[in-house]
């Protein structure tokens, strides 16, 4: 996962749940600041008298940075997925080990009974 992706902290709600916006914003600020959710709204003004050349060349400038953030969500969420997919091995592994203990344990209990 790119260092851009790796260094981003995300806080859930009191619900467990992420804030699509705050993860919209935290990948969005590393690609243009100004399309941030929180500058969206200004955008408007702040441009008011650009030519129709200038407004081009931020629409192409927009498109790229969506498209940045499209890429980025998507090393996210394939981020996610794969921790995911490791955690879970790691806890099965360590559940089935704990199982294999206490069944070699009961077996060893069984075999003294046998052999007594």
């Amino acid at each position: 996962m790119p260092e851009a992706i790796s260094n981003i902290t995300l806080v859930t709600d009191g619900n467990g749940k992420l804030d699509p916006v705050q993860v919209y914003d935290a990948l969005m600020a590393q690609i243009d600041p100004e399309l941030v959710t929180s500058e969206i709204p200004t955008l408007q003004e702040k441009y008011k008298g650009e030519s129709s050349e200038q407004r081009k060349e931020r629409g192409e400038r927009y498109k790229k940075a969506y498209g940045q953030y499209e890429s980025m969500l998507a090393q996210l969420t394939e981020g996610i997925s794969d921790h995911t997919r490791t955690q879970r091995r790691g806890a099965l592994a360590s559940a089935e080990a704990d199982s294999r203990k206490e069944e070699a344990a009961e077996l060893e209990k069984m075999e003294t009974l046998f052999i007594q």
